[in-house]
């Protein structure tokens, strides 16, 4: 896997923790994941109050993404760069 975030549903995930949890074994998060997004080194997640917006911090980057569009397997984003601030 290449360096970025995979994107899971939460009760693919809840479902997956309640097997390991009962028997054992279950499914990890990569293996449950509808798409892997290969943005580079992630430092910050944050998901918008309204679960409909992701943004992923990588170095002076941040990557803005459509949870929808990502469960569908789609992974167009947007880039907003921070050099500028930094005088870079």
């Amino acid at each position: 896997m290449e360096l970025g975030f995979c994107v899971a549903k939460t009760k693919d995930v809840i479902a997956s923790a309640k097997e390991i949890k009962d028997k054992g074994s279950g499914r990890s998060v990569q293996e449950l994941s509808v798409i892997d997004v290969p943005v580079g080194r992630v430092h910050i997640l944050a998901l918008s109050s309204d679960s409909a917006n992701l943004a992923a911090v990588v170095g002076r980057e941040i990557h803005c993404f459509k949870v929808n569009s990502l469960l569908q397997k789609v992974s167009f984003n947007f880039i907003f760069s921070f050099g500028w601030i930094l005088g870079t």
